[in-house]
């Protein structure tokens, strides 16, 4: 990663999950024009992408092909309510680091159903408390 392309925080996070944690790069995308970029980390258990596009940036936590915010990860974790709130870059990536263990838990094999099904229903959650008004709801 170039020094432009990512925040700090997310390549420190990014550099240890390679060198510490055993994860692999397998995506590496930048469109420029777009200030698009998309980096992906791949483990045994789950997956850790960082995506900026047109100046927004996320980090999501991935599994079997579905993508979820950190916030949902977190939630389903640690419990806490869900909020509509701008995301914290630089706080997603330190809970992920710090957090590592429980993530990981939670996409072993013997979680990762139950897992997957908690975060699509804190997903649900989260869209009616954005659009409570919409054919969401």
């Amino acid at each position: 990663m170039e020094n432009s392309d990512a925040p700090s925080v997310v390549k420190d996070l990014f550099s240890e999950l390679v060198k510490k944690q055993g994860f692999r790069p397998v995506v590496s995308n930048q469109i420029e024009s777009f200030d698009q970029i998309s980096l992906v980390l791949s483990s045994d258990t789950f997956d850790v992408r960082f995506v900026r596009d047109r100046g927004a940036e996320f980090l999501e936590i991935g599994c079997e092909t579905e993508w979820f915010s950190i916030e949902l990860v977190r939630t389903a974790a640690f419990g806490g309510q869900l909020q509509d709130l701008p995301v914290d870059i630089e706080g997603e990536a330190l809970f992920v680091s710090s957090h590592l263990a429980q993530i990981r838990q939670l996409f072993e094999p013997d979680q990762r159903n139950q897992t997957l099904c908690c975060l699509e229903e804190l997903r649900k959650k989260k869209t009616r408390i954005m659009f409570p008004d919409s054919f969401w709801s």
